[in-house]
């Protein structure tokens, strides 16, 4: 099994990029994991996932691989992610789009979490694709991709994995396509659960290390 990583990168958050790095160097998996970042210097301000994904998954379109994985850099992984991802993959038949009903967000300035329940479709960080797929893209400056995929992509299947496998951390560090970065946006929807431990149960200690204490340790400067 070979799987390609498609992390889409700005250049602009180094710390949460090492971070992810790691965390794919920590994957247990039985397989091939190939990372393709899609680092290079943004031309200007707008919002550019759409390019970078599109780019990534062109050339891992050409190289033989048997299902793409996007991650966003600085979101949080297991170290079964890739494995649980795969494995449900398999076993609901291979289809074209695959990913988790529901999203666990967490600020990390505001030390809250919430779940976000979606039965037709996954999040981008929690999407795999199989590689050379025809359709049509959304428009470059298009910040919501995982809306356009889960709305284009027909064969496409959502699972409930058994545990937490990814939290989609929000922090407004670097360029963020979506409006929960900010801390006073809709605070009373999105992070009505203060953390009460969340983050220590569900981490692992390294990763909880780094994101409990991101902006106390100064990293985001």
């Amino acid at each position: 099994m070979r799987v390609g990583i498609i992390i889409p990168d700005r250049g602009d958050r180094p710390e949460f990029l090492d971070n992810c790095k790691r965390m794919i160097r920590a994957q247990k998996f039985e397989g091939e994991i190939v990372s393709h970042y899609s680092s290079y210097p943004p031309k200007d301000d707008s919002i550019d996932i759409v390019p970078r994904v599109m780019l990534s998954y062109s050339l891992i379109s050409k190289d033989h691989y048997d299902v793409v994985v996007i991650m966003e850099n600085d979101d949080w992984y297991a170290t079964d992610y890739i494995a649980t991802m795969v494995d449900a993959w398999i076993k609901h038949g291979k289809p074209d789009l695959f990913g988790t009903c529901y999203t666990i967000y967490y600020h990390l300035q505001l030390k809250a979490h919430n779940k976000m329940e979606h039965h037709q479709r996954a999040s981008l960080m929690n999407t795999l694709i199989r590689p050379g797929l025809d359709f049509k893209w959304p428009v470059e400056i298009e910040p919501y991709l995982d809306l356009h995929l889960w709305g284009t992509i027909q064969n496409r299947i959502v699972f409930r994995p058994d545990k937490h496998i990814s939290i989609g951390m929000k922090h407004n560090v670097g360029k963020c396509g979506g409006a929960m970065h900010a801390v006073d946006h809709r605070t009373e929807r999105w992070y009505i659960n203060p953390d009460n431990g969340f983050l220590k149960a569900t981490l692992d200690p390294e990763s909880f290390d780094f994101y409990n204490n991101y902006f106390d340790n100064g990293k985001s400067h």
